[in-house]
């Protein structure tokens, strides 16, 4: 590569780190003088940023959190990111790509160097990071020898001692070269390299194995008798792999455009298609540009394939986790309409019904096809596809008991389906699940007592237990539960008061506490704790107000302390709060109007005012003015989500209340 070039390259590089945001760039490569070279231009051209290196071999996460927080914004580089994608740095791997939204909330500049080989691997192996990406730059040197071996795992190592081995190697690369975006150009190069030299080791390839390649429905006049040439033989392992995918989504027309937008950078897509058609095995209609399978085929395929059917559809499950990707704390879809979502999430149900595997894409899969029925209040679906999750992360965390991350995520997965049992009335079955997160969030603790995220964790299964006995009545056992909460949230908040997630927690405990101490009429306690709530809250939302959750929790604390005000018969106090949370709920709603959880906030907070100007402010036009504006949302909320037994008993009583003050 030219100095021409490569200075053309990273003076994109500089522009997208201008953006006082968290990067996550990857450098692909195919010699290690790319890092050099990269790194020596950096320290040139940037001066207002230091240059740092970071190398994450024989490196546990809490050695690399450490260095990245300790960092900030500076730049980071990571020469050996090949490594996070062997065995012994599965740990690793798991932490970081599960963690990313704290990387995120860190504003750090991540720029990793890796082979062209693992290219391929991040979207499975670290989805939720890979969906963060920035940039992709891919730097080629003219090279004669070959510079890199695959070193992911054992089971993508190159070739093999016999000639069957070998020969399976080759089908392989075939298959990944078919993949491949042709600008990849470094990849590419690797990937054709190894190919040649195999193909040089094995004079005759295939001979056993072609037979079941064959055994795949064909069309009659297939002449499958005769020799393969390399051409038809890589044509048919593209259509195997790609009737694989038409197998494992719902029987209906697909469009191109789906099909290319969830399958990015495959080569030669639009020739397998054809080929497909041509031998009768997909049907194609022009009006619609949509493809479709018939379902006897599609069976057939699911049958005969069933040994391949995940590694035929990684990359789809990997594209749809990517998709199906949601705000924290809100639900809100990050890259696709909720149109589409809805689609989206049909077919990743479809995946999952027909596929069963102990695989952590799975269980990922899972979780984001249930906290999108979640977001849009289909609570039916939600339990299900919140247990199989749950399932998943359970018997991955047995077949590696010593894996922490895992531990981890079988404990979150654990806090989802607690919170898809409460949303569903099933208070038992909540704590249940709720017990088991606390139980394994507490061992995470007593293990590396020093991880404030495991901590974190462990506040929220006091709060989840909290809220749970308090609904259920058991206020002895809520006020323990939120005692031990705030205590931890305290010890958090006290390590760096200025850290705003810090600071967040800390308020929702004292909300916590003022609140249950308001409803058995400790109201001076209660208010107390709220004002606390109140003024840390406020501080995080002036922080970052486009941050939906603080926006939430602050309409929240404000409502509260306006009942306590009307307890008080403090009308005016009362009246000023009830208004202050009314308007940061309509500006919820009107920011994500199809979040089913703002527009009933919404609704609440309508119908509150309404209350206070029926019986404590004396005003039955406003009050009547109120309802309505309630009663519309609740009947949309009702209508869309038909199954919640709260809707429709709050648009009752609003309607009850109408005809009162008519």
């Amino acid at each position: 590569m030219s100095n021409d070039v490569l200075d053309k390259k990273l003076k994109i590089l500089v522009k997208v780190l201008r953006a006082d945001t968290f990067h996550f760039i990857l450098i692909g490569h195919n010699h290690p003088n790319v890092y050099r070279d990269v790194a020596e231009w950096l320290r040139k051209h940037i001066l207002h940023q230091q240059i740092v290196e970071l190398r994450i071999s024989g490196k546990r996460y809490r050695e690399v959190s450490d260095a990245l927080r300790k960092a900030g914004k500076d730049i980071v580089l990571i020469p050996d990111f090949d490594e996070l994608f062997t065995l012994e740095n599965d740990a690793l791997r798991i932490a970081l790509n599960q963690r990313r939204d704290f990387l995120a909330f860190q504003h750090m500049n991540l720029l990793c160097f890796l082979s062209p080989y693992n290219f391929p691997l991040l979207p499975k192996k670290i989805p939720d990071l890979w969906s963060l990406r920035s940039l992709e730059l891919d730097i080629v040197y003219e090279i004669k020898e070959q510079l890199f071996t695959w070193k992911s795992s054992p089971a993508s190592s190159l070739g093999g001692s016999s000639i069957a081995e070998k020969e399976a190697e080759i089908r392989r690369l075939t298959y990944q070269i078919s993949l491949a975006n042709p600008n990849s150009t470094a990849l590419l190069k690797e990937l054709e390299s190894q190919l040649v030299t195999l193909q040089r080791e094995v004079p005759y390839r295939l001979g056993p194995d072609r037979d079941a390649l064959t055994k795949l429905p064909v069309a009659p006049h297939s002449e499958t008798n005769q020799t393969l040439t390399d051409k038809e033989l890589n044509a048919i392992i593209r259509g195997i792999a790609l009737l694989s995918i038409f197998a494992v989504l719902p029987t209906e027309p697909i469009t191109r455009t789906i099909l290319k937008e969830l399958l990015p950078g495959i080569n030669n897509l639009d020739a397998t298609l054809q080929r497909l058609i041509k031998e009768g095995l997909i049907a194609f209609d022009e009006k619609n540009e949509s493809f479709r399978c018939d379902s006897e085929i599609l069976e057939t395929t699911r049958q005969q394939n069933s040994e391949r059917l995940f590694d035929d559809c990684k990359l789809l499950i990997s594209t749809l986790i990517d998709k199906l990707d949601y705000q924290m704390g809100t639900g809100h879809l990050e890259h696709v309409t909720y149109e589409t979502g809805t689609l989206y999430a049909r077919y990743g149900e479809s995946i999952l019904q027909h596929i069963k595997k102990a695989e952590y894409l799975f269980a990922i899969l899972a979780e984001r096809v249930g906290t999108y029925h979640t977001t849009i209040g289909n609570l039916g679906k939600v339990l299900a596809f919140f247990e199989r999750y749950a399932q998943l992360m359970k018997e991955l965390y047995q077949q590696y008991p010593k894996n922490i991350e895992l531990k981890r995520s079988h404990a979150a997965s654990c806090l989802k389906l607690g919170i898809a049992h409460n949303e569903l009335g099933n208070l038992n079955d909540a704590l249940t699940s709720y017990d088991n997160f606390l139980q394994l969030s507490d061992e995470l603790v007593k293990s590396q007592p020093y991880d404030i995220l495991f901590k974190n964790d462990l506040t929220i299964a006091y709060e989840k237990l909290g809220n749970t006995h308090s609904t259920l009545g058991n206020i002895t056992k809520a006020l323990d539960y939120y005692q031990k909460h705030l205590a931890l949230k305290e010890e958090i908040y006290n390590t760096d008061p200025n850290n705003v997630e810090f600071k967040n927690g800390l308020a929702i405990s004292y909300f916590k506490l003022g609140k249950i101490h308001y409803e058995v009429g400790n109201y001076n306690k209660a208010l107390t704790y709220l004002q606390k709530d109140i003024q840390l809250t406020e501080e995080a939302y002036n922080t970052y107000p486009k941050n939906g959750i603080y926006k939430d929790n602050l309409s929240t604390s404000f409502s509260t302390i306006a009942q306590i005000y009307t307890a008080l018969h403090d009308f005016k106090n009362a009246l000023v709060n009830f208004n202050q949370s009314l308007m940061l709920s309509k500006e919820l709603y009107e920011t994500v109007p199809t979040n089913i959880s703002y527009k009933n906030k919404l609704a609440i907070s309508y119908a509150m005012l309404g209350d206070f100007c029926r019986y404590d402010y004396s005003n039955p036009y406003a009050s009547k003015n109120y309802y309505q504006q309630a009663e519309t949302l609740w009947a949309e909320l009702v209508k869309s989500a038909s199954n919640v037994a709260e809707f429709k008993d709050s648009l009752k009583k609003v309607r009850n209340f109408l005809n009162e003050v008519r």
